[in-house]
């Protein structure tokens, strides 16, 4: 992709913050005028001018830089430096990202609020919610599936790249024929849309279970080291998770757990294979 002025003051930018996170800031940018072939002199000149104003700094060594040589060579600099190649190579991917829409396909309000808390902690840069990335949530399996077709023939039409992805509860489904019944309705309307298709085994809120510290913080009479030792949980996404929590719990309810469930949630520690394959999934296909 070709890119703008703007786009490259952003770039630096963001090495700097990327480069500061362990170290000075002063340091930082040190490594990027070496890195940029800035002449010695002007060292000390942009790392005094970083005490008033980060844009200022950016801005001075876009001039300074941009008077000799042009934007793409200006990348082409920076991305030839062992130290900053890593790290600008995942800067310009998040401005390509930027360009694409990530339409996300579920089947009712709950997931849509789980995902709204958890997908943040997860996007790739460049994705943000509301932005460039939607979660469409939709009134059962049935609405969902109607919905399928008449979205991807839409997103044909749309200017920007649309990447699709559809989850859906498993519940008393076989779980490879729903997730291909699901992949014939959107290659039906376009064969070339890029799409993922997940399914939550058994159903959303087994993925909670993966997560009992998490419910017991929401609800308190659920006592997670005593559901942890219990033998139907060592294979969470085997059981019926809503009517199990509806047993536990006397006051549980559909909508309000996943609001508040999800902000107790430690994403790596969840024992739900169905849900580390979900966000695994996400992130290997957004990437």
């Amino acid at each position: 992709m070709e890119l703008s002025a703007e786009n490259i003051k952003e770039l630096i930018a963001k090495i700097i913050e990327h480069l500061s996170v362990e170290g000075s800031i002063e340091v930082a940018i040190e490594a990027v005028i070496e890195g940029l072939n800035i002449e010695s002199d002007g060292v000390e000149f942009f790392k005094q001018f970083a005490e008033d104003s980060i844009e200022l700094c950016v801005e001075g060594i876009y001039e300074s830089t941009s008077e000799k040589l042009n934007d793409m060579e200006i990348v082409a600099i920076l991305k030839s430096n062992e130290q900053l190649k890593n790290i600008v190579t995942e800067i310009i991917k998040s401005f390509a990202r930027r360009n694409i829409i990530v339409e996300i396909l579920v089947e009712e309000p709950s997931m849509e609020n789980l995902l709204n808390t958890v997908l943040p902690q997860i996007l790739p840069t460049g994705y943000e919610l509301g932005r460039n990335c939607f979660v469409r949530p939709h009134q059962g399996k049935s609405d969902l599936q109607r919905s399928i077709p008449k979205k991807v023939t839409a997103y044909r039409h749309f200017p920007q790249a649309v990447r699709l992805i559809v989850i859906q509860d498993q519940d008393s489904n076989d779980c490879v024929i729903l997730k291909q019944n699901l992949i014939d309705l959107i290659r039906t309307q376009n064969l070339h849309q890029p799409y993922l298709v997940r399914i939550a085994c058994k159903e959303l809120e087994n993925w909670y279970l993966g997560d009992m510290q998490a419910i017991e913080s929401i609800y308190p009479t659920f006592k997670a080291t005593t559901h942890q030792k219990k033998a139907k949980y060592r294979h969470t996404d085997n059981i019926f998770g809503a009517d199990d929590l509806e047993r536990q719990i006397k006051d549980f309810s559909k909508g309000y757990a996943s609001k508040n469930i999800p902000k107790n949630m430690i994403l790596n520690k969840n024992t739900s294979p169905s849900f580390n394959q979900v966000l695994s999934g996400i992130e290997k296909f957004l990437n």
